[in-house]
């Protein structure tokens, strides 16, 4: 009678794990409300501006920040020459119009020729190289605060002459 007990208790078991494993299961979709806008680069979280110094080489288009180094003249596109400097202080600006402080980075999206270098500062920082895989980190933006942003481009004697197109790509992350 005691060994019918323990099987009938092992079966009884077995059938439950089963009903266990069949109510468990691999994949669920939960839907909740959620709401959002795309905005312009100058109404965005982290806001690309222009500044009050006019440069013809920032500009906002179709709500994006479009900068361009090229010098247009009576029609003409110039250019950059080698072994020299060009620099556009406070050529924009970064605004932070989230909620917390932000920690954040400026580089660049495509790797520049040998011989191209673009640096960044923010205010009264340093230079900052930005080209190749160089990020310039600038950490404990308070909520609401700006600050403009200068770029200078260094092109040595190996630069080639072309185009460049690096994307400029500013990161934020929280700084809490």
């Amino acid at each position: 009678m005691k060994m019918k007990k323990g099987l009938m208790m092992v079966v009884l078991l077995l059938a439950l794990s089963s009903v266990m494993a069949a109510m468990s299961y691999s994949s669920a979709k939960v839907t909740n409300a959620m709401t959002g806008s795309v905005k312009s680069t100058e109404d965005s979280l982290v806001s690309l501006r222009l500044t009050n110094t006019p440069h013809d080489a920032a500009k906002i288009v179709e709500g994006d920040l479009i900068l361009d180094f090229h010098n247009y003249r009576g029609g003409n596109k110039f250019g950059m020459q080698k072994n020299s400097e060009y620099i556009w202080n406070d050529l924009f600006l970064i605004k932070n119009n989230s909620e917390n402080p932000v920690n954040l980075t400026i580089t660049t999206e495509k790797h520049l020729n040998r011989g191209h270098n673009i640096f960044v500062k923010t205010g009264d920082s340093d230079w900052k190289r930005i080209s190749g895989n160089d990020v310039a980190e600038f950490n404990g933006w308070d909520v609401a605060s700006q600050r403009n942003v200068s770029i200078k481009i260094v092109l040595d004697d190996n630069a080639r002459m072309l185009e460049f197109t690096p994307n400029l790509i500013v990161n934020s992350s929280d700084a809490r």
